[in-house]
C-alpha cells in the first residue's frame, strides 16, 4: 500500500505531464497562426482533462493535498473506499477532479449554463482554442467565399475592445483562482 507521501508524488508526477501536455497544445496553437500555417493537435481529438485546480497544484505538503482532495471529494459527492487498490484510487482521483476539455469546449460553444471548475490555465487552454477556431473559421470563409457565418458557425466579425474585454472577464470570472 502507497503511503499518502508516495501517493502525492505520483498525483504530481501525472499532473506535471498534464500540464506539460497542456503547454505542448498550447504552443501548437499559437505558433503556426504567426505563420498562417495549420497546427499540429487538433482540438477536436484532444480528450485529456483540464489542469488541476491552483489549491491542489501548489498544495505545500502531502497532508494539505489530501485534505483539498478530501474536501474536493466531499464537495462532488465522491469518496475512496478502503477496499479499492492504490493505483485505481489514483486514477478515480484524477478523473474526478476536474472537466475534460472537450466537455467543457462544448458547453461553452452551445451556451450550457453547467458548473464548470477551471483554473487560469484551463481558462487560457479555452481562450486560445476558440482564438484558433475563429481563426480557422476566417480562413474557411476566405476560401470558400462565405459573406457570412453560416448557422451554428462561430461569428468572426471583429469585435470591439469593450466586447473583447468583456468576453475575457466572463472566462476569468469562471476561473478559479
Amino acid at each position: 500500500r502507497l503511503s499518502l507521501e508516495q501517493r502525492w508524488r505520483s498525483w504530481i508526477e501525472i499532473e506535471c505531464r498534464i500540464r506539460l501536455g497542456w503547454a505542448v497544445y498550447l504552443y501548437d496553437q499559437g505558433y503556426p497562426m504567426c505563420f498562417d500555417l495549420p497546427p499540429v493537435l487538433v482540438y477536436s481529438e484532444v480528450a485529456n482533462q483540464l489542469p488541476c485546480e491552483e489549491a491542489l497544484w501548489t498544495a505545500d505538503s502531502c497532508f494539505e493535498w489530501a485534505k483539498l482532495m478530501e474536501q474536493h471529494a466531499a464537495n462532488d459527492g465522491s469518496h475512496d473506499s478502503a477496499e479499492e487498490d492504490e493505483a485505481a484510487s489514483l486514477a478515480s482521483t484524477l478523473s474526478d477532479r476536474t472537466s475534460d476539455f472537450l466537455n467543457t469546449l462544448q458547453s461553452f460553444l452551445q451556451h450550457k449554463s453547467t458548473a464548470v471548475r477551471i483554473n487560469k490555465f484551463g481558462a487560457l487552454i479555452l481562450a486560445t482554442t476558440f482564438h484558433r477556431l475563429m481563426w480557422d473559421h476566417s480562413k474557411q470563409e476566405l476560401l470558400l467565399g462565405w459573406s457570412a457565418p453560416t448557422a451554428g458557425a462561430l461569428d468572426t466579425t471583429p469585435c470591439s475592445a469593450s466586447t473583447a474585454s468583456s468576453v475575457a472577464s466572463t472566462l476569468g470570472s469562471r476561473a478559479s483562482s
